[in-house]
């Protein structure tokens, strides 16, 4: 759902750390958009009321890594396995699927290496406020370079954040 302010109704319309019920509204109402062009007066008030921020980062939905456990050193080709709980922090679930994935970026050089996470997961079902665990494997290619590599939760767009660190020995000598 989305809209535009309409006419000033203080203080229906203000902020609700202000008295009002602005920002809980929308996240009752699930808002994934906002018109800033129409009633800025509205807008304005939100601002000095200090709840224009919250309610820019929390239009449409915010897929966070609440927590993750998983070994952190691993040699290549091998298979890690993971748990991970998300939380959507947003006002909305997302419209669209969207594939979630595992990067793991070699901390010294940037190198990127990326898995599918789940095909099974479909975020368009995580309503916000509520937490979502994925049990999975990560399996490590097998010509991964040694060195320590930050693991990311990523999907199609750049609207998960989360960030853990992982060791990836060299593999051993036969």
């Amino acid at each position: 759902m989305g809209g535009e302010t309409c006419v000033e109704n203080a203080p229906a319309d203000d902020c609700a750390g202000s008295g009002g019920r602005a920002d809980s509204d929308m996240a009752l109402f699930h808002y994934s958009f906002l018109n800033q062009g129409y009633n800025a007066n509205v807008n304005d008030d939100w601002v000095a009321q200090g709840c224009m921020e919250d309610i820019k980062r929390r239009l449409g939905y915010r897929l966070e890594l609440i927590s993750g456990i998983f070994r952190t050193e691993a040699q290549p080709g091998q298979a890690i396995p993971l748990t991970l709980t998300m939380e959507n922090t947003g006002f909305a679930a997302p419209f669209n699927p969207r594939g979630l994935e595992l990067i793991l970026r070699n901390a010294g050089t940037g190198q990127k290496f990326f898995a599918a996470l789940s095909r099974d997961t479909d975020a368009r079902r995580w309503l916000p406020g509520t937490n979502h665990v994925i049990n999975t494997q990560l399996l490590l290619p097998p010509d991964m370079p040694p060195g320590d590599y930050e693991l990311q939760v990523g999907a199609s767009s750049a609207d998960i954040r989360g960030v853990a660190k992982v060791h990836i020995n060299a593999p051993p000598k036969t």
